[in-house]
């Protein structure tokens, strides 16, 4: 089996209310990062796992209805904290990024698109299809920005649809079925309904153990630890509720079955602090 490393990285935040993703936590407003994957595989190159938010975001909520998504969820990112120029920082030039995988269209996950001209998008078809037809006020209610998107996105797209998900064994039980991006075991999407249609997370295959990076599967590692639902609003805004009650209950089963898997959700402030904030390392060299 192939072995990727992995750096989780963070480009900017948004402020919002702790108790929206943690029913019964107190209120208090906190901030919810945009966390972000740098994937290096051997043959495959330099991949992204979505993009964060960038200084972008700003132009494209000026205007109302869009304005509604700055206000409901206040934004801050500097162009230091981009994407393109965190890696710049590293020595990544924008056009040695081979591929990124988006989890879902959601703004402060695809807010870094435009700055990798030469890069390939990878991601479950019905994501793209949720989406891409939405203007105004509906694109506000799926936390869509169209103008986020390269014009050429069809283009470089590698648009992978559901049904291509086949049994992987259970290594991640009750997760079950996934995609095999490269046909070697390193990187499996899954499929994880419920916060957006055709969000995919990805299991990681790095040198010292599986990691799960389950993207808004939940928002906090809370949720899936001690099985915490969020309030009735954040319930609301999820694309299909039901469904995120039910990944939401796989997550829980697993961390029970597998409390020593690294499961890390896109917002989550411990995650942050944890591989961000504290030592910024690859995940490959973790134990």
């Amino acid at each position: 089996m192939v072995n990727v490393s992995v750096t989780i990285m963070s480009a900017g935040y948004c402020l919002q209310n702790q108790s929206v993703a943690l029913s019964g936590y107190p209120s208090r407003q906190i901030k919810f990062p945009a966390l972000f994957a740098l994937i290096e595989h051997p043959t495959a190159g330099l991949i992204l796992y979505d993009t964060g938010y960038a200084p972008r975001f700003y132009q494209h909520t000026r205007r109302f209805p869009y304005k509604f998504y700055a206000l409901l969820t206040p934004v801050l990112v500097t162009e230091g904290e981009s994407a393109v120029a965190q890696l710049q920082a590293r020595g990544i030039a924008p056009n040695d990024v081979d591929m990124i995988i988006i989890s879902h269209f959601h703004g402060d996950h695809v807010c870094g698109l435009h700055d990798f001209p030469k890069s390939t998008f990878v991601y479950f078809e019905e994501s793209y299809t949720a989406v891409r037809a939405k203007r105004g006020l509906s694109a506000v209610r799926a936390a869509f920005l169209p103008g986020l998107l390269p014009n050429d996105i069809a283009a470089r797209s590698r648009a992978i649809p559901l049904s291509n998900c086949a049994e992987i064994g259970d290594m991640i039980s009750p997760f079950t079925h996934g995609v095999d991006l490269f046909c070697d075991g390193s990187v499996i999407g899954i499929h994880l309904p419920g916060h957006a249609f055709g969000q995919m997370g990805l299991l990681l295959q790095t040198k010292s153990s599986p990691v799960f990076l389950v993207a808004d599967a939940c928002w906090h590692s809370d949720a899936y630890r001690h099985h915490i639902l969020p309030s009735r609003l954040g319930k609301f805004i999820q694309a299909d509720s039901s469904a995120y009650m039910g990944t939401l209950d796989q997550l829980h089963l697993l961390y029970q079955r597998f409390p020593a898997l690294p499961m890390l959700p896109s917002h989550c402030g411990d995650v942050y602090q944890t591989y961000v904030q504290g030592i910024s390392r690859r995940l490959d060299a973790q134990q």
